[in-house]
């Protein structure tokens, strides 16, 4: 007999299709991050900001609610200014410093970490056996993908950013801080989403957030000739990451409607397997022995944790 799957299958699978669209929007990201970072931000968020208007202008004619109480709003848009300066900036900002194989894995791991802390704390979400056992072995996937990348790197001695260690350390510490304030950002959405509004509520209104925060600082930092001097291509690079952030954006919103925080987060953890696929294939990053082992782990933390599901769907269907 055919079943339908269980709400923590459902809300993996969508936080694994989150996975694929946050890598392919990093992919982008890092293709234009030779740019400036605010205004590469700012435009994925106007991207996702008009994919989101006819969403919440339909049900909003047909009289239903779009928007969540005034209390809710304000939190929401508190960590909406967190999400993009702390997130997305500071996550496009490393991307320029230390590249794409090493600033996922930093900002994944903070993540975890982060969202174990907030989850338990402020949102009294449990913490099951299977969460437990995949903790320690994303963790030791995401040091091992990190590790293998800087150490290849040393050893090529790669320019990064003017060869200044600083820079790697600010770098390193930018891709930490993008994964604390996206752990808060998560935490705030699925508290918003309990409330009977659209799904893309959260996300209108963080991109919104994006938009004008982080194109007015861009526009600032650049001025009309900086604006009017970036290449079509970059304006493409930008415009994909736009709008492939907003479908993983949205899945990842329906991900953590239905799973914890940290739920999410782990199974969004598959992006550093993907992000050190990606940078050897479209990038020419090399693949060390330390990144292949930590990409069998990341996969191997996956299936630990999605073994939960499994025993649940197993057990519906008897």
């Amino acid at each position: 007999m055919e079943t339908r799957p269980t709400s923590l299958t459902r809300g993996m699978m969508f936080g694994a299709l989150a996975a694929i669209g946050y890598t392919a929007a990093n992919v982008f990201l890092r293709s234009v991050s030779d740019y400036n970072s605010a205004w590469v931000s700012g435009v994925k968020s106007l991207w996702t900001f008009s994919l989101c208007i006819p969403w919440l202008v339909a049900p909003w004619l047909k009289g239903q609610r779009v928007f969540p109480s005034a209390k809710m709003t304000l939190w929401l848009v508190l960590a909406a200014v967190m999400g993009q300066f702390g997130g997305n900036l500071a996550f496009q900002f490393s991307l320029r410093q230390i590249g794409l194989a090493i600033s996922v894995p930093l900002c994944l791991g903070t993540m975890i970490t982060s969202s174990a802390i907030v989850g338990s704390v402020w949102g009294r979400e449990p913490l099951r056996r299977s969460v437990l056992i995949s903790i320690p072995v994303f963790l030791l996937a995401i040091t091992l993908l990190s590790s293998g990348r800087m150490v290849e790197t040393a050893q090529q001695d790669l320019d990064v950013e003017n060869g200044s260690l600083i820079w790697v350390i600010v770098g390193c510490c930018c891709a930490a801080l993008s994964g604390l304030a996206y752990s808060i950002l998560g935490f705030v959405i699925r508290r918003c989403t309990h409330d009977e509004i659209p799904i893309v509520t959260p996300m209108a209104i963080v991109a919104m957030v994006g938009t004008v925060g982080l194109c007015s600082l861009g526009a600032e930092q650049l001025g009309v000739e900086g604006v009017s001097a970036i290449p079509l291509q970059a304006w493409l690079g930008m415009s994909l990451a736009g709008v492939v952030n907003a479908a993983a954006f949205y899945a990842l919103t329906v991900s953590l409607k239905i799973l914890p925080v940290l739920y999410v987060h782990l199974v969004n953890s598959s992006q550093v397997a993907m992000a050190a696929i990606a940078g050897a294939l479209i990038f020419g990053e090399p693949v060390t022995l330390l990144i292949g082992i930590g990409v069998v782990l990341t996969v191997l933390g996956f299936l630990v944790m999605s073994s939960e599901s499994q025993a649940k769907a197993s057990t519906a269907a008897d």
